[in-house]
């Protein structure tokens, strides 16, 4: 859908991507609990090292020297949901969540 909406929208349009560091699941039949496990070259591993806590990302590095990319372009990372992904390829922004509490659900029960 990203890039049909890119190829449509052009400058107007902007992906944007939602991640976190420690996520909580209450998912019936899916996943119940967390954190949920993460790789060592994950996106969200490199963010929460940073140690700056919920972050707005701007993934469009323009070749600025003296402050280089968080994510080296054209290099795959993963993200918290298991996605090979690359960053500035994928997204223009990141928003990184430190902590993405399980949710309330209103149509079931809450898991175990």
């Amino acid at each position: 859908m990203g890039t049909v909406l890119s190829h449509d929208l052009g400058h107007r349009y902007a992906a944007v991507g939602l991640t976190a560091f420690e996520v909580y699941l209450n998912w019936p039949g899916i996943f119940c609990g967390g954190p949920l496990p993460l790789d060592d070259d994950a996106v969200d591993t490199t963010l929460h090292g940073l140690g700056q806590g919920d972050l707005l990302i701007d993934l469009n590095f323009r070749g600025n020297p003296a402050h280089p990319p968080l994510f080296t372009p054209g290099t795959y990372y993963t993200l918290q949901n298991g996605a090979h992904v690359v960053p500035g390829r994928t997204f223009d922004l990141l928003v990184y969540l430190e902590r993405s509490p399980a949710m309330t659900p209103l149509r079931f029960a809450v898991c175990q």
